[in-house]
């Protein structure tokens, strides 16, 4: 719905998810973290995971999904008190300006402070009510500063995931 936007289908993702984990099982990977970027992915993940590690002996598997650290839920609210954050918004815009400023373009910042939050987002339901890409806190409060708060705070729990993990 969006030009320069490519995607795959859920089922192509959980495939080529599948590919992968199996290809690091035969290399004896055993523990396997998907840390996901984008909340669409979770499903077919899931789905991908579940029958790997069903067919997988020892596979130990875990699905991080950053944005529901507590530690980045704090540095979220930190930056942005209030806000719920959701998709191309202050969040993460501010992500991407900790790490590629030269590429955000605020003044070209969109918004819709009254828009509903869907319980299914389609791709009709993005380009209904959502034609600007952005559900949450206004992008235009985005910052570099906040950015690296969060990562720091992503980066940090997933360290220690990975230490813990026995």
């Amino acid at each position: 719905g969006f030009p320069g936007s490519l995607s795959l289908r859920p089922q192509t993702l959980a495939s080529v998810l599948a590919d992968i984990v199996e290809s690091a099982y035969e290399h004896r990977f055993r523990r396997i973290l998907i840390l996901n970027g984008h909340g669409g992915n979770t499903a077919p993940i899931q789905m991908a995971m579940l029958e790997a590690v069903n067919e997988l002996p020892g596979l130990s598997f875990r699905l991080g999904t950053w944005w529901d650290e507590p530690a980045a839920e704090a540095a979220f609210e930190a930056a942005f008190p209030g806000g719920k954050p959701g998709h191309a918004d202050a969040v993460e815009t501010s992500l991407v300006m900790a790490i590629r400023p030269d590429v955000v373009r605020l003044d070209r910042a969109k918004f819709s402070p009254q828009a509903f939050r869907p319980r299914m987002l389609t791709r009709q339901v993005f380009l209904d009510h959502f034609p600007h890409g952005v559900i949450g806190i206004d992008p235009r409060q985005a910052s570099a500063e906040a950015g690296e708060q969060i990562l720091a705070a992503a980066a940090d729990a997933y360290e220690k995931v990975l230490r813990e993990w026995d």
